[in-house]
C-alpha cells in the first residue's frame, strides 16, 4: 500500500471534528508531491444525526470509518514480491529465484490464490530425495513441463492433450549396454518411463517398443524418420534436448510443479492481522518471512521480522483535539505529522517536531478556512458547506460565548460560497442535531463523550443540545444510571452529562458525585444530582476550565 496519512477527529466525533478532517485532507491532497503520503480524511466513530444530515445536504462522502489504529500488517508488508503458479516447473521457480536473488517465492493457483511457499529449504529437501543411489530418480511431471524445463522441441508429440495430467515417472539414464537397459526396462512393467539416451537408435527402439512415457534425445541429436514414425504410431512422445546428457537429466529432475515440494504448511497472514499475532508465526517460519494475502485469498505482499521494525506506512495527523484519552486508540504506534486545534493543550506527547496550530477560536473548522484562505484556494461549495456547518455546530450558530471574530467572518464568506444564509442554514442544522427525548440512553451518553485527566482526576463529559428540556430532565434517573455505567467501563472519578438548552442559552449537568462530593459546590443544585449552569453553553471554553480548576482545590 502507498503511504497514507490519517487525518483524524477525537473519539465519538462531532460535526466540527469530521468535517475538519475532511477539509484537511482535501487541502493537502491539492498540494502533494510524489513520494508523498496520500492523506485521507478518517473518524474514529459513527456520526451523528447532526453531521450525517451535514455531509448528505452538501453531497458528499463522509470520512472512512476507523475503529482503532491497532498495528496491523498492511502498514509494514512489502509489496516486493514475486509468486508462481503452481503449475510451473521447479526449473522456473530456480530460474525466478535466481535472477531476482530472491529467497522463496509465493505458489498460487490460477486465480492468484495463496497455496504454499517455495523456499530453498524445499529446494534442498527436494534434492536430497533424489540423491538416492539405490533407487532411480522419480519425478512428478507431464510432457509440457518437461519441454519447458529442457527448453526441448517435440520430434513426436505421440499425440499428447493439451492439458495432460501430471504423473509420476520413473527417470533411467541409457548409458550401459542394450542387454543391461532391456533388463532395467523390463524390472518396472508398471511404472512410467522417461528415458534419456544419446545416439543409440536400438535404445529408442526398445525404448518406444516399450511404449516409454517420454524419451529425451541429448546433445541436439535427431532421430531417424523411421523410428520418429514408428513412435508417432506407438504413441510415444520424443523429445530433443540442447543440452548434453547429465545436464539433461539434473534439468529434467526439475521438470515437476512447484507445487509438489513447495511447503504447504506454511499458512500466509492477512493483511489486516494484528503484529502482535504476526510477530508469534514469523518466529516459528523458517525463513522469518511470511506471505500476505487479503480477504480472497490473493497474495499482495510479504512481511518479514526486519519490516516490522521500520516505521509504518501510516502517519497521523490530529483535527479538533489534542489530549491521549480523546485520539484514535493505538495513535501511540505512528508518526504524528501535525495537530490543528482550537481546545486548551494538554499532555500529548510526539516523537517528532510536528506542526501544531492552536487558536483561540470557536471551531477548527474556521482555523481549516483560514488554512485555506492562507493557500489562496477558494474551497468548493461543498466544502464551503461542510466547514460552514462546522462552525456553526460548535458556535451554536454564532450565539455561543466562545464566538470570535475569526468564526463569524469565516461563516459569512463560507455561507456566501456555499450559496446558503446562515441563519437558514444554521437553523436546518441545529434542527438535525437537536436529540430526540426519546433516544436510547446510552447514545444520548456517548455520542458526544470527552475523556479528561485533571490532577490525577479521570473523569468524562458528554454534551447533548436539546430545545425540550424538560423531556430530558424527566428521564434524569436513566440518565445517571447510563452515567454510573460509563464511569464504571471506564474506571474513571465521574461521567457527566451536559445538556445544553439552546433556546435559553443555559446548561444543565447530571452528575453523581459520590467520589468527589466537593466538586460543584459552586454550582445551583436543581434536583438531586442535576445542577444548574446559567449561560454556560460551551463545555470546553467554560465548563471544563471550571472543573479543573475545581478539581485542582479538592
Amino acid at each position: 500500500m502507498e503511504k497514507i496519512n490519517y487525518v483524524f477527529g477525537h473519539k465519538n466525533p462531532d460535526t466540527d471534528s469530521v468535517v475538519s478532517a475532511y477539509g484537511l485532507a482535501y487541502l493537502k491532497n491539492l498540494f502533494r508531491k510524489e513520494g508523498e503520503p496520500v492523506y485521507i480524511a478518517a473518524r474514529a466513530g459513527k456520526l451523528s444525526p447532526q453531521t450525517d444530515f451535514v455531509f448528505k445536504n452538501a453531497g458528499v462522502t463522509p470520512p472512512v470509518y476507523i475503529a482503532d489504529l491497532t498495528p496491523k500488517v498492511c502498514y509494514y508488508m512489502s509489496e516486493d514480491f514475486l509468486t508462481i503458479d503452481e503449475s510451473q516447473s521447479v526449473q522456473a521457480a530456480s530460474f525466478l529465484m535466481q535472477k531476482y536473488n530472491y529467497h522463496f517465492l509465493s505458489v498460487t493457483d490460477e486465480n492468484k490464490r495463496y497455496k504454499s511457499l517455495l523456499n530453498y529449504a524445499a529446494f534442498a529437501k527436494n534434492l536430497i530425495n533424489s540423491l538416492n543411489p539405490e533407487h532411480h530418480i522419480k519425478v512428478f511431471t507431464n510432457h509440457h513441463l518437461i519441454r519447458q524445463s529442457l527448453g526441448a522441441i517435440f520430434a513426436s508429440d505421440g499425440g499428447i492433450s493439451a492439458n495432460e495430467p501430471f504423473t509420476e515417472c520413473t527417470i533411467i539414464v541409457a548409458a550401459a549396454d542394450l542387454a543391461s537397459f532391456k533388463k532395467t526396462v523390463d524390472e518396472r512393467p508398471e511404472q512410467k518411463l522417461i528415458v534419456i539416451a544419446g545416439d543409440r537408435d536400438d535404445i529408442i527402439d526398445y525404448a518406444v517398443e516399450k511404449k516409454a512415457y517420454c524419451i529425451i534425445i541429448s546433445g541436439g541429436r535427431t532421430v531417424s524418420p523411421e523410428l520418429n514414425e514408428k513412435a508417432r504410431r506407438r504413441g510415444v512422445c520424443i523429445l530433443i534436448s540442447s543440452f548434453d546428457t547429465a545436464s539433461t537429466s539434473m534439468l529434467a529432475t526439475y521438470a515437476t510443479p512447484v507445487s509438489s515440494i513447495a511447503d504447504s504448511e506454511v499458512a500466509a497472514v492477512h493483511e489486516n492481522d494484528s503484529v502482535l499475532k504476526v510477530r508469534a508465526a514469523l518466529k516459528k517460519s523458517h525463513d522469518h518471512i511470511l506471505p500476505v494475502v487479503n480477504e480472497d485469498n490473493v497474495v499482495t505482499g510479504i512481511i518479514t521480522e526486519s519490516l516490522l521494525n521500520r516505521e509504518p506506512k501510516i502517519s497521523v495527523s490530529l483535527v479538533d483535539h489534542n489530549e491521549p484519552a480523546q485520539a484514535v486508540d493505538g495513535i501511540e504506534n505512528y508518526r504524528i505529522s501535525e495537530i490543528i486545534d482550537h481546545h486548551r493543550i494538554d499532555t500529548l506527547t510526539t516523537k517528532y517536531p510536528v506542526t501544531f496550530i492552536n487558536m483561540s477560536v470557536g471551531s477548527t473548522a474556521t482555523i481549516i478556512t483560514r488554512l485555506f484562505d492562507e493557500a489562496k484556494i477558494k474551497p468548493e461549495p461543498s466544502l464551503a458547506r461542510l466547514l460552514l456547518a462546522g462552525i456553526l455546530s460548535d458556535t451554536l450558530v454564532l450565539q455561543s460565548s466562545t464566538v470570535t471574530v475569526y468564526d463569524k467572518t469565516a461563516a459569512v464568506k463560507l455561507a456566501e460560497i456555499a450559496g446558503v444564509s446562515v441563519e437558514k442554514y444554521g437553523t436546518e442544522l441545529m434542527k438535525a442535531g437537536i436529540r430526540s427525548a426519546e433516544s436510547n440512553a446510552h447514545d444520548l451518553i456517548v455520542q458526544d463523550l470527552k475523556e479528561y485527566k485533571e490532577s490525577g482526576i479521570s473523569f468524562t463529559l458528554s454534551q447533548i443540545e436539546v430545545y425540550d428540556l424538560d423531556s430530558f430532565l424527566q428521564r434524569k434517573d436513566q440518565l445517571l444510571e447510563q452515567l454510573e455505567i460509563e464511569r464504571s467501563s471506564r474506571q474513571t472519578a465521574f461521567s457527566a452529562l451536559m445538556i445544553t438548552d439552546i433556546a435559553n442559552l443555559n446548561s444543565y449537568l447530571l452528575c453523581n458525585l459520590d467520589k468527589v462530593p466537593q466538586l460543584l459546590n459552586n454550582f445551583p443544585v436543581f434536583d438531586q444530582n442535576v445542577y444548574f449552569l446559567k449561560g454556560i453553553v460551551s463545555r470546553k471554553k467554560q465548563l471544563v476550565p471550571i472543573l479543573s480548576e475545581m478539581i485542582g482545590t479538592v
